[in-house]
């Protein structure tokens, strides 16, 4: 009921609130007039804040382009100290400020706050001033250190001259251009320039009173002495320069006394390396003259007579010293052919030159005579010359050769040098030997071509036989020799019987060429063998099948013989049952048909015991040149006189 009647009784009327501005919407507008100042407060903030970060950016940015500037400015300021466009570095100052100033309009631009711009306008002035200043302060010193430089450079050519100055004008002349000079110089101060001119002055006058004591010490000395220089020099300097003269004087006294003695000294020793040249055989007869006046100005009369006598040496040693070693015997025999009585005294110093160089002359032909030949022949007479090795090259030589044996008593195919120039080729490779070998067979003949082969490879007796064959089989003799040595069985018999075969053979061969040194005989075996060799492989037989016959034909081939049958020249042949040589260009029949002509033209050959010889029982041996001696055994079957019997088989 309480609750029931509260809500249905009359209750106390409720006072309603009295109207004013806040009930029609003042407080709300002002609330919201607070919330918009508020608004552009926090706006004003935020706009100060963006400045102030932009400002902070800004001067940030500078300063670390300031700083690289500045880097940059450091390297190029050192640059242009180092390279400088003007030696006076007249454009220094001017040039650091381009630099400077290219880069300033960089470093400001962009830069938007005024407060930022102002200050990095103001460092960048300061750093302006300050290199400038820097920079001029530099410029200046070099501009006074070039100066100097100048200055000293132009003190030193004119001190030079007057060194060398022949009269007093060139000396004042000197200082005369010298104080125009420094009159002329700008930058520097009065007492720097009479400072200057000072020193120039004592520079010259020092450089030229050292001329005269070079020159004349006594003149130097006596115009000192009359005070000519004492204006231009300290007291102590002409004092050191008065002691130099005099020291000058004496030195020149004691050097003319010196240089007569060494001119004595110098005579004797030339006079003496003249004897020492004249006993080694070398032309002095230039020097001798002045020698023969020296020793006469000495007085030394025995020296005046020695020395003419080398003079007459010396003729001698024009005539003979380039002669041929037969030409030079031929002379020795006829001047000893006289009897000493009737010989001159130039006839008699002629023959004891001859005698006493005999041995040291010959000794230089003998080392080399091509090689003198080439030196000591007269024009058109010296050996052709061999280039390139072609093989008329070669024949050329050996025409000269053969005419020069006439006039030298004998010669060689090659010089000393071309020796050597094969000898590095032959020994080098196994096709540079083939190379040697076959150019001087093809270009040599034969006996020429083994001659030469014994100059390249001594010792080589392979090479020497191998060098003489026709270029086929020669090849063939090469190929032969490198099987054999992949093949050591290659030449092994074809059975015991051929073995005993082969051995005969050999033996025979070596009675037959008996003359020859053992090396030379072994040398054509082994070639007849690397020909054998050759022939088995070529037939893939390359053990046990050697034969005498093979044997046979590849020595009678090693031995230069030519065709077949009863044609056939050189080689191998049998006589009476013995072998022998049968010469070149020679058949056979004959060589038979020489030692019948031989008797028949009245040869009455003997045995050792004094009987009648027959020839078809004795073996001929060639012993050279197309001549045979024939034995009985070991003995040799003689002729009439008591002589060996010789016949002689040519073409």
């Amino acid at each position: 009921m309480a609750g029931y009647e509260s809500r249905i009784m009359p209750q106390a009327a409720t006072v309603a609130p009295a109207p004013d501005a806040q009930s029609f919407g003042a407080g709300f507008g002002a609330q919201l007039g607070q919330a918009g100042d508020e608004a552009h407060r926090r706006e004003v903030r935020r706009y100060q804040l963006e400045r102030q970060q932009t400002a902070d950016q800004e001067a940030s940015s500078f300063a670390h382009a300031y700083a690289l500037h500045r880097q940059n400015m450091d390297g190029f300021v050192q640059q242009l100290r180092t390279n400088p466009t003007r030696a006076d570095y007249g454009e220094h100052v001017a040039q650091v400020e381009e630099a400077d100033q290219a880069a300033r309009a960089a470093m400001l631009d962009g830069i938007t706050e005024t407060s930022v711009r102002m200050r990095a306008e103001q460092q960048l002035d300061d750093y302006r001033v300050r290199l400038v200043g820097q920079e001029g302060e530099f410029a200046a010193g070099q501009r006074a250190a070039k100066t100097r430089l100048d200055a000293q450079a132009v003190m030193d050519l004119g001190a030079n001259r007057v060194r060398h100055a022949d009269n007093f004008s060139t000396w004042t002349g000197e200082i005369e251009d010298w104080h125009g000079y420094v009159e002329g110089l700008q930058g520097i101060t009065p007492a720097q320039k009479q400072a200057f001119i000072r020193e120039g002055e004592q520079a010259y006058t020092v450089s030229f009173v050292n001329h005269l004591n070079d020159t004349d010490p006594a003149s130097a000395l006596a115009q000192l002495d009359k005070g000519v220089f004492d204006s231009f020099l300290s007291a102590a300097q002409i004092d050191q320069l008065r002691s130099g003269s005099q020291v000058e004087m004496r030195r020149l006294e004691a050097a003319a006394a010196h240089e007569a003695n060494l001119q004595k000294a110098a005579a004797r020793e030339s006079i003496a390396t003249l004897k020492e040249k004249a006993s080694q055989g070398i032309d002095v007869s230039a020097d001798l003259p002045g020698a023969i006046a020296a020793a006469q100005a000495m007085d030394d009369t025995s020296t005046v007579a020695e020395l003419q006598g080398l003079a007459r040496d010396n003729v001698f040693a024009r005539t003979w010293g380039s002669a041929s070693p037969l030409t030079r015997e031929q002379r020795l025999l006829a001047l000893k052919g006289k009897p000493a009585g009737e010989r001159s005294e130039d006839e008699q110093a002629e023959l004891k030159w001859l005698t006493d160089k005999k041995s040291s002359l010959d000794s230089q032909f003998d080392a080399d005579p091509v090689g003198f030949a080439a030196a000591t022949a007269p024009d058109g007479y010296a050996p052709p010359a061999i280039v390139d090795w072609t093989p008329a090259e070669l024949q050329a030589r050996e025409a000269w050769m053969r005419k020069a044996s006439g006039a030298y008593g004998s010669m060689r195919p090659l010089s000393r040098a071309e020796v050597s120039a094969l000898q590095e080729r032959a020994t080098a490779n196994d096709q540079g030997y083939r190379k040697v070998l076959a150019s001087l067979g093809e270009g040599f003949s034969g006996r020429t071509a083994m001659r030469a082969v014994r100059q390249v490879l001594p010792g080589d007796n392979f090479a020497s036989t191998a060098v003489a064959l026709h270029p086929a089989l020669q090849r063939q003799a090469l190929d032969g020799r490198d099987l054999r040595k992949a093949n050591p069985g290659i030449l092994k018999p074809l059975d015991d019987k051929e073995g005993e075969a082969i051995a005969g053979l050999k033996a025979g061969f070596h009675q037959m060429m008996r003359t020859l040194p053992a090396g030379q005989r072994e040398g054509i075996i082994d070639v007849a063998e690397a020909i054998s060799a050759d022939a088995l492989a070529k037939h893939g037989l390359l053990s046990d099948q050697m034969t005498r016959a093979m044997m046979l034909r590849t020595l009678d081939s090693a031995l230069g013989s030519r065709g077949e049958g009863a044609a056939k020249t050189g080689g191998i042949g049998f006589w009476g049952g013995h072998m022998y040589l049968v010469p070149d260009g020679v058949t056979k029949s004959g060589f038979e048909r020489a030692v019948t002509k031989a008797l028949s033209g009245g040869a009455t050959p003997v045995n050792p015991d004094g009987s009648p010889a027959t020839l078809r029982n004795a073996a001929p041996v060639a012993i050279g040149g197309g001549k045979y001696q024939f034995y009985v055994g070991q003995r040799l079957v003689m002729a009439s006189g008591n002589k060996p019997f010789v016949l002689t088989v040519k073409p």
